[in-house]
């Protein structure tokens, strides 16, 4: 944004505690007091991160209404015991996002959650999503800008997802990052189409009840990948990984111990972790 397209003053009350909650990481105590209104009016506009909330103090009561006067955000981390389809409408509309976490908290059912207004952040880069009940994963596959995407559902109230679905994520092509972890449920990854995604350089996956990842075979175009984390799955063995450049590779006790010393002695320089053995 241009100097001159900011906003001549930014909007501050007493009456909305929230705008202590975004700029208290970022100014410390001075966010407490009213007496340095001017000072966070001329902070929040060159603000680029908003941390709301965290594991130790989820916030499900602060209002995200403060993020429309902070013109220069970029990043915003959100963790909250409850999660509202509210809130993914509210960010939606700041189009100049880069990088977006969303984490839902506790044990409470959550809303399943639309994620198809998240395709109007044109800018979005980073995306992660923790323990989130959504109606489908599909509108991701719109986020043509991705570089680094994180699933993890560890949550025991409910399903990853409303009904069975196959996920292709074959258009994320600019895709360096890719973690799909936990109690996926019925999700079903198209392994076949990630091949696409020749810029991946870190995979963590895990296994599905519909697609359990039994062999690796399907990875072996990913010509730049660095890290590769299946130790949440059922793989066999380590077909498709051996002309890979690995740096670091995590793989389930179900691959044979003689092959994982087989490929660490044709891969020296790849640090190889088989669960609950250790390098």
């Amino acid at each position: 944004m241009r100097e001159s397209e900011q906003p001549e003053s930014f909007v501050w009350s007493s009456a909305e505690p929230a705008y202590h909650a975004l700029l208290a990481p970022e100014l410390g105590e001075a966010a407490a007091s009213p007496v340095h209104a001017e000072l966070l009016a001329a902070r929040a506009l060159r603000l680029r991160t908003a941390t709301i909330g965290g594991v130790c103090r989820p916030e499900s009561e602060v209002s995200l209404a403060p993020l429309a006067h902070l013109p220069a955000l970029r990043e915003v981390d959100l963790t909250r015991t409850y999660l509202r389809q509210d809130d993914i409408d509210a960010l939606a509309g700041h189009v100049g996002i880069e990088a977006l976490a969303l984490r839902a908290y506790g044990d409470a059912i959550q809303d399943r959650l639309d994620l198809a207004p998240l395709r109007a952040l044109a800018g979005l880069r980073r995306l992660t999503l923790v323990d989130l009940r959504v109606r489908s994963l599909a509108p991701l596959a719109g986020l043509r800008g991705l570089r680094a995407l994180r699933i993890r559902y560890n949550a025991t109230m409910g399903a990853l997802v409303a009904e069975p679905e196959r996920l292709s994520l074959a258009p994320l092509r600019g895709l360096e990052a890719l973690e799909l972890a936990g109690r996926l449920g019925r999700v079903a990854l198209e392994l076949a189409e990630l091949g696409r995604c020749a810029r991946l350089r870190e995979l963590r996956l895990s296994d599905t009840e519909d697609a359990p990842l039994v062999s690796a075979a399907p990875l072996a175009r990913l010509r730049r990948l660095r890290r590769l984390d299946l130790a949440g799955t059922r793989l066999a063995g380590l077909d498709g990984l051996w002309e890979l450049p690995l740096e670091v590779l995590e793989v389930p006790a179900t691959v044979p111990q003689a092959e994982v010393v087989a490929f660490l002695g044709a891969h020296p320089g790849c640090e190889v972790y088989r669960a609950g053995v250790g390098p």
